[in-house]
């Protein structure tokens, strides 16, 4: 634990030292954190007895907002007090804050942006003869009481709004991509049946006994409730409250590494998978590093609010290999710096909680520009929404492909409509025909994937593992 925190003290106070000893400036940011503390996704029968109050399962808490305030702190010193990269009051077009769906990371983002421009830095009313101009066309209950507290305020001691995106659907590839990429699900889906993790769950055969002995549960359900059980342990032991004896510090050491391993087979094994996982991200990178560099807008910070898999994606892509779970409030910090002696020369520089990192084929923690995105760029699939279909490649997807059409019956059409569709049917099924012959006698039929990198094998019933392609 000292050990982590001298390194980070020593990665902070080289970020400070850097510009001094080779003449440098930051020029952009991207920054990726997990959302902050919060309760169980899923209460287990200790987690009822009042201890988190009136909060609901996966709920961000007031510890988890005050890490963030925190971070955004720490930002504002980096950004705006100490390197001027920002302006002292919110500008929007220097700033992008995205957030997934969901309510812990949309608060934390929130939070997060209150510590980066904290109460005393929002605006004041551009002219004071507005103040009573600048009321809702609705009745407002001690509206002048209301209007005399504000004074010039916009909002109460200056408090500063920063809009937080989070409706589009690319972004939803970028931060989840096991929720939108349906290739890499059905992948994912055909890792937890391989070999390699049915035996990890053979070999840790204790564990799971624990759990069946404690709610009286068969071995599938046991399984099936590890990750929810796991999870509610590590948010009880971030808090420091108690939790059954049997599953004391011994089991959830073991459990612990047990849900890391299984995450990582699962997930990230082999290396295909981690390429689908963190692929949208890793393009996105890349071009708001060229945007940047080339001085396309005036952005200089783009924030990302989301989760432990996201950070974990982004992670195996990198090929970084710290695929232990993100801690709350775990933070990635992608920074474009560019030589003040010579306009010409960019570097990237990456940390992870502080701790600075050597990717791929970079010389060392700080990476040629260049160096960084032919890395990042062969790691990214060229058009991931095309990717993530699953008819993608030729590979027979079996019972699984999604073919199936519910009949819905006579939908009311006129018998005329019904010729017309007969007619269409029978046409496409001739060509259907004539091309089936054309194509058995000009090739044969391929089963490999487009990009080559998995066979699939069957195994024992509908166990099926990857192996990598030979070619």
């Amino acid at each position: 634990m000292n050990g982590d925190i001298i390194i980070r003290a020593m990665s902070h106070y080289l970020f400070l030292a850097l510009p001094l000893l080779v003449s440098c400036s930051t020029i952009f940011v991207v920054e990726v954190s997990r959302h902050g503390a919060r309760t169980p996704v899923s209460f287990q029968p200790w987690d009822n007895d009042g201890r988190w109050s009136t909060y609901q399962p996966g709920e961000l808490t007031p510890e988890g907002m005050r890490q963030h305030y925190l971070i955004g702190a720490e930002l504002r010193n980096r950004y705006i007090v100490e390197t001027q990269l920002l302006n002292e009051t919110f500008y929007q077009p220097q700033i992008n804050a995205y957030s997934t769906d969901v309510h812990r990371t949309l608060q934390s983002a929130e939070s997060q942006m209150m510590g980066l421009y904290p109460p005393s830095t929002g605006p004041n009313l551009r002219v004071p003869q507005l103040e009573e101009t600048a009321v809702p066309p609705i009745e407002v209950y001690n509206e002048t009481e209301i209007i005399q507290e504000l004074g010039q305020s916009a909002l109460p001691n200056n408090t500063q709004v920063v809009p937080v995106h989070t409706d589009s659907s690319d972004r939803e590839y970028l931060l989840l991509a096991d929720d939108t990429c349906e290739r890499y699900r059905y992948l994912v889906k055909l890792r937890k049946n391989s070999t390699d993790v049915l035996n990890l769950k053979s070999e840790s055969a204790g564990i799971y006994q624990t759990i069946m002995a404690y709610f009286k549960v068969s071995l599938d359900e046991a399984e099936s409730m590890f990750s929810d059980i796991v999870d509610s342990l590590r948010c009880n032991n971030w808090y420091g409250f108690t939790v059954p004896a049997v599953f004391g510090e011994s089991f959830f050491t073991q459990a612990n590494l047990l849900d890391d391993q299984l995450n990582q087979l699962v997930s990230y094994v082999p290396d295909l998978l981690s390429r689908y996982a963190g692929s949208d991200f890793l393009s996105n990178l890349s071009y708001l590093l060229n945007n940047a560099k080339n001085q396309a807008n005036n952005l200089k910070f783009q924030f990302y609010s989301a989760h432990d898999d996201t950070l974990l994606n982004i992670l195996s892509a990198l090929q970084l290999g710290n695929l232990l779970q993100p801690t709350f409030a775990s933070t990635l910090i992608f920074e474009l710096i560019q030589d003040d002696n010579n306009a010409g020369i960019y570097n990237v520089t990456l940390t992870y909680n502080d701790v600075l990192q050597v990717v791929g084929n970079c010389p060392g923690t700080s990476c040629p520009l260049e160096t960084f995105l032919e890395f990042i760029n062969a790691r990214a699939f060229p058009n991931i929404t095309e990717a993530c279909m699953m008819n993608y490649d030729n590979v027979n997807w079996g019972s699984l492909t999604k073919t199936d059409t519910k009949s819905s019956g006579s939908s009311g059409l006129e018998w005329y409509w019904w010729l017309i569709i007969a007619i269409g049917i029978l046409a496409c099924t001739c060509i259907a025909v004539l091309t089936a012959f054309y194509i058995i006698k000009k090739r044969k039929k391929s089963n490999k994937s487009a990009y080559g990198d998995l066979d699939f094998v069957e195994s024992k019933g509908e166990n099926l593992d990857f192996v990598e392609s030979k070619a």
